[in-house]
């Protein structure tokens, strides 16, 4: 198994898993089926299999989940004022309070 299709720790199936999965869906199991036998959702095994009789086999490899763009990132020009430090307090700092 190469490094790329290790998948992480929570990855439900490998790449050629997923391959697998597609063959038995594409067999004519339902996808119901064979998604609640893998243990994962028909959801994900639905999108699995869209993508792989769409793109083929190298399209069943993982994925980044980074997002294409980040609208509400902060804006670089930003990043100074928000790193520096904050102005002194003119109260003193209560610790406890007195009954």
């Amino acid at each position: 198994m190469s490094a790329t299709s290790r998948g992480h720790r929570n990855a439900p199936l490998t790449p050629e898993g997923r391959l697998r999965l597609c063959l038995r869906v594409d067999a004519g199991r339902p996808i119901a089926h064979v998604a609640a036998e893998a243990g994962i959702s028909r959801r994900c095994l639905a999108k699995w299999y869209a993508r792989w009789l769409a793109h083929g086999e190298n399209s069943l490899t993982d994925r980044s989940s980074r997002p294409i763009a980040s609208p509400n990132r902060t804006r670089p020009e930003s990043m100074p004022r928000m790193l520096r430090p904050s102005p002194p307090t003119t109260r003193p700092c209560v610790t406890s309070r007195s009954s």
